[in-house]
């Protein structure tokens, strides 16, 4: 196990916080601002000394968020809104309507003499 980092407050007292700590805070999606204030430290602190947690817990943040988007899309009761957000964003999929090398839709235009409306 890593061993804790000691912070000390500005009110004197001091605090012992491990990488995991920040780690879990960052997956759990902690802003940076909320993990600093509550280590009672600055933010520009928080980057320097823990950075690589920081990173890691994002990371791991955005594989979880993947895996819950695909299995609400492939679960029992598929989402059909996020098969097609997942189509558009891993496939290249787009909300064309016309089939490939169809000739785009020509315009209509109606001349309404309103007086005999």
């Amino acid at each position: 196990m890593k061993s804790a980092e000691r912070i000390e407050s500005p009110g004197g007292l001091t605090t012992a916080v491990t990488q995991a700590d920040v780690e879990k805070l960052a997956a759990g999606g902690a802003p940076d601002e909320d993990i600093a204030d509550l280590l009672d430290i600055s933010r520009s602190q928080l980057r320097k000394r823990f950075g690589r947690a920081l990173r890691r817990g994002r990371a791991s943040l955005r594989v979880n968020l993947r895996r819950g988007q695909l299995v609400l899309a492939l679960g029992r009761a598929p989402d059909v809104r996020m098969l097609l957000w997942l189509g558009r964003q891993y496939l290249g999929q787009k909300d064309d309507s016309a089939p490939p090398g169809a000739p785009p839709l020509e315009k209509t235009y109606l001349n309404v003499d309103t007086d005999k409306v």
